[in-house]
């Protein structure tokens, strides 16, 4: 008898996002060997809906709210029968614990967890909603109802340790699949540069337009530079018409681009001349290991817990310290001014990088479910 080796993994949407994104690496991991992945929504909706392989079976819930999520999710598990469930985030994890009881079903349960928690909620930038801090409460429950629980990084890891209230034993620390097969091929791929061919040097910043990712820090930061530079910010969210604000009062309108959405983020950061990181708050932010995997330069807060445990400081990145953008702005001019310094912090990215290519990250998590089904 074939043994059921569907992997099922859980997401609201597939908009444009770091989970997002790491779900997608995984699933084309995944697909054509001895697992079949899947992927269920709550909505079918999202930018990167398009990139999902066509030979992946797609299923919407279509649910709008947690009751309607749970009973959908759970006449799914019902019906199909998959081997392993996996979810993101505290609230896709509730939902996917209560569906696996609904169900009946003996589904194998992986949660994931890609965000410090009680980080968040201590930070008065970040929306605070109700519903969060319930679901919370009972992520110890959850967490014991789980069949592995997967943090994505060492700080993360401790997190859930704290906040679920399980021993270290029970938590698998499994690094995102960042660095694609194809990176070769995204890398040419051809861009439009929305400012004049010159020298300036351009500095990046990418990721979502959200309050977590602190750019109204970077461009206070940027408006202290005194060497010539440009910044260019990739993606879109909430924070945009504030930034643009904040860009007109500051004076930088000639200076700083947001170019939005960009499917393939590769081709921009090889221009680059230096990667920006101004999180608040980022328990692994992917576009470090991106910048390194190109050999970049990296200036990044050292923010909750990511960017510390990525980067080892003066070897392959600068670490400042968070919240701060004068010296953001330092170790930032610091870097355009020392073309040598450029050069051995992105050398020493390269070599960083290799830990986090895409077909070790996946193998990874082949072995976690392995071992699940062999219990």
């Amino acid at each position: 008898m074939k043994r059921n080796r569907t992997i099922v993994f859980y997401l609201d949407r597939l908009e444009m996002g770091g989970v997002e994104r790491i779900v997608l690496n995984l699933i084309k991991g995944m697909k054509g060997k001895e697992w079949t992945p899947r992927l269920v929504l709550n909505r079918l909706e999202g930018a990167l809906l398009k990139e999902l392989p066509s030979e992946v079976p797609l299923h919407s819930l279509n649910a709008h709210h947690l009751p309607s999520a749970v009973l959908s999710l759970a006449r799914f598990l019902k019906k199909e029968r998959p081997a392993i469930l996996v979810s993101q985030r505290a609230y896709l994890n509730v939902i996917a614990a209560a569906a696996i009881q609904l169900s009946g079903r003996k589904t194998k349960l992986v949660l994931t967890e890609h965000t410090l928690l009680s980080e968040w909620w201590k930070d008065s930038r970040m929306p605070q909603r109700p519903i969060d801090r319930l679901l919370c409460g009972l992520l110890p429950m959850i967490g014991r109802m789980a069949d592995a629980v997967v943090g994505i990084s060492q700080g993360v890891a401790r997190e859930l340790e704290k906040t679920l209230k399980l021993p270290r034993e029970r938590i698998h620390i499994l690094y995102n699949p960042i660095i694609p097969e194809d990176l070769e091929e995204k890398i040419v791929q051809p861009i439009v540069e929305p400012w004049p061919k010159d020298e300036i040097p351009l500095v990046l910043a990418v990721g979502r337009l959200s309050p977590e990712k602190g750019y109204d820090l970077l461009l206070e930061a940027f408006a202290k530079l005194k060497s010539e530079a440009r910044l260019a910010v990739i993606g879109n969210g909430p924070e945009l018409p504030r930034l643009e604000e904040l860009v007109a009062r500051l004076r930088l309108s000639e200076k700083v681009f947001f170019l939005g959405y960009q499917s393939n983020p590769f081709p921009w950061i090889e221009r680059a001349d230096l990667l920006a990181l101004s999180s608040v708050l980022d328990s692994f932010p992917t576009v470090l290991v991106e910048a390194m995997a190109l050999g970049k330069p990296i200036v990044a807060f050292d923010c909750p817990h990511g960017p510390g445990e990525i980067i080892q400081h003066g070897e392959n990145g600068l670490l400042v310290p968070p919240k701060d953008p004068a010296a953001l702005a330092r170790s930032m001019e610091k870097v355009l001014g020392d073309p040598p310094l450029a050069l051995r912090l992105g050398r020493g990215g390269r070599l960083r990088a290799q830990d986090f290519r895409f077909e070790t990250t996946v193998r990874a998590y082949e072995r976690l479910f392995q071992n699940l089904l062999d219990k």
